[in-house]
């Protein structure tokens, strides 16, 4: 505790107490403290050092991006004459698999739909056009995938965002409310991309990649993306120059207002990815590499 005060020139005293206790704030009503125990203590302590070090990440980001814009690129850029370079990562297979991989195969199902749009549907509608005689090509159309992972109501994620805003939601509760809302049901087609496992607390999917697993343990958790408001109140009394520049005492923006949750944020920022991919001339890359994931297995 004191190396981490020192470091963030905190108090020991006030870092301590932050961490372990929680300040409710009622309007009208005096602050009143609640004694966290070791599991609420915990992720206070994983909370702190994820939004410092995300505040830290954008501010990086925005100092090279400035740096960058300096140079005498820069016009070609605003004319939109650019090369720009999308490293994807790749589809993730694990042992165990958390929101974090879904996420990231989320985002591959959404590249590999453009893929397949670009290099499949596109083609075959230039020969339909020009009356070419082909063959046609056989490929896994995933707009299913997506859908299940996006759809309103029923999707992946718009119900782990509804599971937070009910009183009481739960890891299981939100597993059950998808599991029925993804019941095959007569009028729905039976390759469903969503297969039944018999893993506690978890749900199959089917991916064009193949199948993944998920354990919705903690899901809720990692997909609230809130800081309290005492911890921002500590980390703006930082003696700390950097820690002042990313957490400024007369910031605006109220903690304490809803924020977006971290789905919601991910998506909105894989649209407007997707949007500048589709709005240019795209050339793959195909790298051929070996990682082990587990246990030896080559992938």
């Amino acid at each position: 505790m004191d190396t981490a005060a020192k470091l963030l020139q905190l108090d020991s005293k006030v870092l301590s107490s932050a961490l372990t206790h929680r300040e409710v704030r009622v309007r009208g009503q005096e602050k009143t403290f609640a004694n966290l125990d070791c599991n609420g203590a915990s992720d206070s302590r994983h909370a702190l050092c994820k939004f410092v070090y995300g505040r830290m990440f954008d501010w990086l980001v925005e100092r090279i991006n400035a740096s960058m814009a300096k140079t005498s690129g820069k016009a070609a850029t605003q004319q939109g004459q650019y090369i720009g370079i999308l490293d994807i990562f790749g589809f993730e297979i694990f042992k165990h698999n958390s929101f974090e991989q879904l996420c990231i195969n989320f985002t591959n199902e959404m590249l590999q739909q453009h893929f397949n749009n670009n290099t499949f549907k596109l083609e075959e509608e230039i020969y339909n056009n020009e009356g070419i005689k082909w063959d046609s090509i056989d490929f896994i159309d995933n707009q299913p995938m997506i859908e299940l992972i996006t759809k309103k109501r029923i999707g992946i994620l718009p119900l782990l965002d509804e599971e937070l805003k009910v009183p009481g939601g739960s890891d299981v509760k939100f597993l059950n409310k998808l599991i029925d809302k993804q019941k095959p049901g007569k009028d729905k087609d039976k390759h469903t991309v969503m297969v039944g496992t018999r893993v506690r607390n978890a749900f199959c999917v089917r991916h064009f990649a193949g199948k993944v697993t998920y354990d919705v343990t903690g899901f809720l958790d990692k997909n609230r993306d809130t800081l309290t408001e005492d911890l921002v109140d500590m980390l703006r009394s930082s003696q700390h120059s950097f820690l002042q520049l990313l957490y400024p005492a007369d910031e605006s923006v109220s903690t304490g207002q809803r924020k977006a949750s971290l789905s919601k944020q991910f998506q909105k920022q894989l649209k407007n990815l997707m949007a500048q991919l589709y709005a240019t001339e795209p050339h793959y890359i195909r790298k051929l590499y070996k990682r082990t994931c587990f246990e030896g297995e080559v992938v």
